[in-house]
């Protein structure tokens, strides 16, 4: 939900494509993502996204969950340089 106090420019929406992983080797997921200047209704970007990710230590659900967390964050990252990008270059 928007808060009317915060301005806001762009929304970022992602979706989940695919999300595999095996125990004992890698995490990989697929995001399909785009960019929507707010105030205008306009599609600026969409991208897909794939990221593998080695589960270490390996075995365990633990290592899954924060493998998981390493590829959102490193997702985040892509869209926060393509965010900069589009400011620096309206």
């Amino acid at each position: 939900m928007r808060n009317p106090s915060a301005p806001v420019k762009y929304q970022v929406a992602v979706e989940i494509v695919q999300l595999d992983s095996d125990l004992d080797k890698n995490l990989f997921l697929v995001a399909q993502w785009q960019i929507i200047d707010v105030l205008n209704m306009k599609t600026m970007i969409i991208k897909r996204s794939e990221l593998r990710q080695a589960i270490i230590p390996v075995g365990n659900h633990e290592s899954d969950a924060k493998t998981l967390s390493t590829a959102c964050s490193s997702l985040s990252s892509e869209n926060a340089e393509v965010l900069a990008a589009l400011e620096a270059h309206p």
